[in-house]
């Protein structure tokens, strides 16, 4: 049964092609999302050790885990898989090794909505993932926005 909810359903899709060194975090934080209406669909893109083992602590009904097993068409085939498929007003895309701060996808909605967009673009902030598994912060892109 599913509750209905006043908030935007977003649709999340993490294209996964050997990454199993970071697939697990990347769908924890958006599991932890403070935007509660998201359905995660992880996408193994044609390689043959799919992250599934690495996933299966995960009884989350939001997580989603879909095989294309023809061929590696890389992440924007994948996500033109999931794209087709889904109907949610929002799609999120989040490559397999990034994880999204708790507030990502409500502070994005809030934005595309207060401003009568149809897109949003998030800053991305880079670390580097030291052995002990601690990350050092790098910096980030896209700083600045603007509105035309």
């Amino acid at each position: 049964m599913q509750v209905a909810s006043s908030e935007p359903s977003v649709t999340a899709c993490i294209p996964y092609y050997r990454g199993k060194r970071y697939v697990r975090r990347a769908v924890e934080s958006l599991l932890r999302q403070t935007h509660r209406d998201i359905r995660i669909i992880v996408v193994n893109d044609g390689d043959a050790d799919p992250p599934w083992d690495v996933l299966s602590g995960f009884s989350d009904p939001r997580l989603v885990r879909f095989n294309l097993t023809y061929n590696h068409g890389g992440p924007f085939f994948a996500n033109a898989v999931v794209l087709g498929a889904v109907d949610s007003p929002w799609f999120l895309v989040q490559e397999q090794d990034d994880w999204s701060s708790p507030d990502r996808v409500r502070v994005l909605l809030q934005q595309a909505i207060m401003s009568g967009a149809d897109v949003a673009i998030s800053a991305h902030s880079f670390y580097y993932q030291r052995l002990d598994g601690s990350l050092q912060p790098l910096g980030s892109r896209w700083r600045h926005m603007t509105q035309t």
